[in-house]
């Protein structure tokens, strides 16, 4: 008989909102050991608030709603704008949590999927009924943690939660370090995973002179795609290289006028996941030098492609990636520049870093070989309860 296993996850898509469906994969692959139910914590705002664009979507959300499969039920919750660590408990009373899971009965085990406000709710319900939970911390939740402790600004609520919960999981090196510094707790690293299908066994064959360089995410300031069109700009050496843009977003006008018309730097604009896939096996060096990554996905389902991939350290898959055998990473432009030009003229490197990076993803980071790591977690907390 499978155990009950409850996720509380305040960033799923729901039916007025998309959102990253990372969660969602996660409790489909946990599917084949759980029965999974969904709790959605939603930020409760009166009128006129509610009336705020971002509020708007939200307000909507009064009844259960199925996404891929899975009953999700919301529970609200109000929180004072601008302090996140500052919500009421109005909502997430013990009356509402209780009709809830007198309804849905006990589970087994809570995933809270963000420190705030999902792992305050698990906190809740272990403190109420004695069920045990784990709680993923995402690069949102450091994020805010960074800014409050920057402030001065200190909160038992996050302490609460990490101290109370079974176990912690990062999706990164850094989140881990960070978070082990700052509460003294270990953590547990699962990076995300890709689909099977997404690996690439052969590479479509062009010109031994010919490197394609590939940056796939939103054309925003954040990603520091202005880095790689200034680098293939900049570049001198014997290889012809062509950069392929694959994402849109507000910095596009401004992107392509920084390009000033070059042939080679061409802009695909917003693609399907599964055109996605098809360009990145016929490109050679993946680079997204962006500044910040929860985890990054896009970069593992580029190594799944055997594309050599170049991202930034102390953030997405620093840590999961190893640096230098199965990836590249970069602190500043001109340490970008370096490696991508190394890359591009260095075939043996190149494709070293390339197939290094494809066997890490096939032999580790696909979606079932994660499933099988939260499986041991949960495991161990079932049995330790």
């Amino acid at each position: 008989m499978k155990s009950k296993v409850l996720f509380i996850a305040n960033n799923i898509p729901t039916p007025t909102r998309n959102a990253n469906d990372v969660i969602i994969k996660i409790a489909q692959e946990l599917t084949k050991f759980h029965d999974i139910s969904f709790l959605f914590p939603k930020e409760f705002a009166p009128f006129p608030i509610n009336k705020l664009p971002k509020y708007r979507h939200l307000s909507n959300l009064n009844k259960a709603w199925e996404t891929s499969g899975f009953n999700i039920d919301p529970i609200n919750y109000i929180r004072i704008p601008g302090l996140r660590h500052a919500f009421s408990l109005i909502g997430l009373s013990r009356h509402n949590i209780a009709k809830y899971l007198e309804h849905n009965g006990l589970p087994t085990l809570v995933h809270a999927h963000y420190l705030l406000p999902d792992g305050y709710l698990a906190y809740m319900i272990k403190k109420e009924w004695g069920i045990p939970y784990i709680v993923s911390v995402r690069g949102s939740d450091i994020k805010y943690l960074s800014e409050m402790y920057a402030k001065g600004i200190k909160t038992d609520r996050y302490k609460q939660v990490v101290e109370h919960a079974s176990k912690i999981i990062t999706h990164n090196a850094y989140q881990k370090q960070y978070i082990e510094q700052q509460f003294d707790k270990e953590c547990e690293l699962i990076p995300h995973g890709v689909e099977r299908s997404f690996l690439c066994n052969r590479k479509l064959k062009k010109a031994d002179n010919q490197i394609i360089v590939v940056f796939v995410g939103s054309l925003i300031k954040l990603k520091r795609t202005s880095w790689v069109i200034d680098a293939v700009k900049e570049y001198k050496g014997e290889k012809t290289v062509t950069l392929w843009i694959i994402g849109d977003g507000k910095e596009r006008q401004q992107l392509e006028n920084q390009a000033d018309g070059n042939k080679n730097i061409i802009f695909w604009g917003q693609q399907p996941h599964e055109k996605v896939s098809e360009l990145l096996r016929q490109t050679d060096i993946f680079a997204m030098p962006s500044q910040r990554e929860t985890f990054g996905l896009v970069y593992i389902e580029a190594a799944a492609n055997k594309n050599a991939v170049i991202a930034v350290r102390n953030t997405g898959v620093w840590g999961v990636l190893e640096e230098d055998k199965e990836a590249c990473f970069i602190s500043d432009y001109e340490s970008f520049r370096s490696s991508l030009y190394n890359l591009i003229d260095n075939d043996e490197a190149r494709n070293k870093i390339a197939e290094n990076g494809f066997e890490k993803t096939r032999d580790s980071l696909i979606w079932d070989k994660i499933a099988e790591k939260y499986e041991r977690i949960y495991l161990q907390t079932i049995d330790n309860k």
